[in-house]
């Protein structure tokens, strides 16, 4: 796997332990929560994605350029 792809999982990880955390002590309006938990569903999917140690270099590009919009939902959540 790419060394960049392997530094934006370690941050799609952090932000998963982020808004898990939120989620789990009830930080979040309902319909904050409905979006993280779609969010957190999608970013996990991801995730498993890019551990596939088979997966190819242009899917993994396609999904890491997703990864800033990702971000930016979680920042609005937060």
């Amino acid at each position: 796997m790419k060394k960049h792809a392997q530094e934006e999982l370690l941050v799609l990880s952090e932000n998963i332990d982020v808004v898990a955390g939120k989620m789990s002590v009830g930080n979040l309006s309902t319909f904050g929560m409905k979006c993280a938990e779609e969010l957190l569903a999608t970013l996990i999917k991801i995730k498993s994605f890019l551990e596939v140690e088979e997966s190819d270099d242009a899917q993994v590009d396609i999904i890491i350029e997703k990864l800033p919009l990702l971000y930016i939902q979680i920042r609005k959540i937060n």
